[in-house]
């Protein structure tokens, strides 16, 4: 599941489909959600890959993409 959050390819046709519909159901643009969702999985992407983090750090970047609630989205995004 979390690994899909890593791997997302934001211009496969059917994820920006996806993005499109989200992105309107929450009144924002396009540009703005995908500059959220490329943030968010760069900062989970970048703490998953550092040797030293605990699993405690893990669960507060997982805290923090669902403070801004782009998660389940982003759960959504990747579905096949």
């Amino acid at each position: 599941m979390i690994n899909n959050v890593s791997n997302i390819h934001l211009d496969r046709p059917a994820t920006q489909a996806k993005i499109l519909s989200i992105a309107q159901s929450k009144g924002l643009s396009v540009q703005e959600y995908n500059k959220s969702i490329k943030e968010m999985s760069a900062r989970y992407r970048e703490a998953a890959h550092k040797k030293r983090l605990s699993e405690i750090d893990k669960y507060v970047v997982i805290a923090q993409a669902l403070h801004i609630g782009l998660l389940s989205d982003l759960l959504v995004i990747t579905e096949k």
